[in-house]
């Protein structure tokens, strides 16, 4: 199996594990990162990959993407609360992204996780080979994603 799967799979049994719904399908947050991961190959072919994840951070917001960095990186299961589904689903779209790129050490670790707007400096120059290196990890989210979430309502 490749890399870029096996690493999807795992980061993907986090997210259902973080989730506090006991109906995973039934979960919002599921829902809104099923919608963002359909989009976000086809934003990032389109405008760039510093420009999509900068949208994404924009629409998660600063305190929703912290909240949700601090409940990836924790060891407690399901503490990803149902409100505010949709900066949610950006928010973990984002970090999944972002922490993929960093395994492939393409930006720094930690640091770029924490603070988005470093990781988009770091990927200035890099965004081809970031987004060619990632490409079939972001496919299998999406995947996976689809299979295991219903459609966001709108």
């Amino acid at each position: 199996m490749e890399e870029n799967i096996k690493v999807a799979v795992s980061d993907f049994k986090q997210l259902l594990e973080k989730l506090q719904v006991q109906e995973k399908s039934q979960s919002q947050v599921g829902a809104s990162f099923r919608a963002r991961m359909r989009e976000v190959i086809s934003l990032i072919d389109e405008v760039g990959l510093i420009p999509a994840l900068s949208f994404f951070y924009s629409k998660s917001t600063k305190s929703i993407y912290e909240e949700i960095l601090k409940v990836m990186q924790a060891k407690e299961k399901g503490n990803i609360k149902e409100e505010d589904s949709t900066k949610k689903g950006y928010a973990l779209a984002l970090y999944f992204t972002l922490k993929r790129i960093s395994e492939l050490r393409l930006i720094a670790s930690i640091a770029s996780l924490e603070n988005p707007l470093n990781a988009f400096e770091e990927l200035e120059g890099k965004q081809r080979l970031a987004f060619k290196l990632i490409f079939s990890y972001l496919l299998e989210m999406k995947r996976l994603a689809e299979a295991t979430f219903e459609r966001e309502e709108r």
